[in-house]
């Protein structure tokens, strides 16, 4: 809701909160999708890049 009010900190902010509430690999990444859309579009894009690679390396990929 934020993002489409385009209340981008609010929205970053509160995505930060939720991806630390997940212990799912999956809802992790679909989280930081999320952020990593909110930095793009406030104009961030190398942020929503280093936190993309900043999660990626320490989220366990998962084992099949």
């Amino acid at each position: 809701m934020e993002m489409r009010d385009g209340n981008f900190s609010t929205a970053i902010a509160a995505l930060e909160q939720a991806r630390g509430a997940y212990s799912k690999r999956d809802d992790i990444i679909r989280c930081v999708l999320e952020e990593c859309d909110a930095f793009i579009k406030s104009g961030k894009p190398n942020r929503a890049l280093d936190l993309a690679r900043r999660v990626l390396r320490i989220v366990p990929n998962r084992l099949h």
